[in-house]
């Protein structure tokens, strides 16, 4: 057997005590990394995105209501309306038929006032009486307009009836008796301008147009070109036709339309004029364009800050 190489003996100064490899020091060169765990109940602070999301339901109901505000008519503001289209324009009428030869105990003239196709006023021949009809009837009856309005209607009727007595029946009908349906209307627009226009019919479907400004008739069928021709030629009738639109009627549609704000607050109807309607409409609109654009790009400043 080899013998056995005795055990080393230790180095003069070298401790008998084995050191064992402690903690680490961390130096200052070196960057200590720390986490703080959240603590448990805590709430946690709200991100850019949380926060965000959480305000798109108020986002979506300001874009409704915009939307709804820019999708409102033009021209219509506060306390603006456009019931039968009272506010947009005025029209001023006169609807009459005249019977060259009337049934006994029957009038040989019928005659109606319209405001915007409200009936506010009653004629025939055989009573002779102007009847107020309505709430603009019983404006309108005690002013001057309607005691020259009375003069100039019945003479109106009465020249009519004698161009009708001067027509030739059998050119229309075989029965002798002749009926002319006509109507008068003078209008202001929107836009503030005016236009008048005469409408004529004898005893068939036939239209005849007389525009006072041109002193042109037409006819919307070639089977009236006689009857064109007759009216044409009828100076006293033009005469006749264009003084009472251009002069009579214009006079009357300005003194309506100055009483018309009165007349609405009478029948229960918001006092509001054309232009006021106009000018809080487009109020409206460019407000609402504006903030709309506005919250537009705010919108986009956010989603730009929380991709970043």
């Amino acid at each position: 057997m080899r013998d056995r190489c005795p055990p080393a003996k230790p180095r003069p100064g070298r401790s008998k005590h084995v050191l064992l490899p402690g903690p680490r020091v961390p130096s200052e060169a070196t960057p200590r990394l720390t986490w703080d765990s959240p603590r448990l109940g805590a709430a946690m602070e709200p991100t850019a995105a949380t926060k965000f999301t959480g305000r798109l339901p108020l986002l979506f109901l300001l874009l409704r209501l915009l939307r709804g505000i820019s999708a409102a008519p033009a021209g219509l503001g506060v306390g603006a309306t456009r019931g039968g289209g009272e506010t947009d324009a005025l029209s001023f009428s006169y609807h009459f038929s005249i019977t060259s030869q009337a049934r006994p105990g029957q009038p040989w003239c019928q005659i109606q006032g319209q405001i915007n196709g409200k009936t506010f006023l009653s004629y025939d021949c055989q009573t002779k009486e102007f009847k107020p009809i309505g709430p603009w009837g019983m404006k309108l009856k005690d002013t001057a307009f309607w005691q020259k309005q009375e003069e100039t209607v019945k003479l109106l009727v009465e020249e009519l009836r004698k161009k009708l007595l001067d027509i030739k029946v059998e050119n229309f009908t075989k029965s002798g008796s002749l009926t002319m349906q006509g109507r008068l209307t003078c209008e202001r627009g929107a836009d503030g301008h005016t236009r008048e226009s005469w409408q004529f019919s004898f005893n068939e479907p036939i239209t005849y147009l007389f525009d006072p400004k041109k002193r042109k008739w037409t006819v919307d069928h070639s089977g009236g070109q006689q009857v064109k021709d007759m009216l044409d030629g009828d100076r006293e009738l033009t005469k006749l036709l264009v003084r009472t639109s251009n002069g009579d009627c214009q006079s009357w549609l300005q003194q309506v339309w100055e009483r018309w704000d009165e007349t609405q607050e009478t029948t229960g109807a918001p006092a509001t004029t054309l232009h006021v309607a106009l000018v809080k409409g487009a109020a409206i609109r460019l407000i609402s364009s504006v903030f709309l654009v506005v919250l537009t790009h705010s919108i986009l400043l956010v989603i730009q800050g929380i991709v970043l």
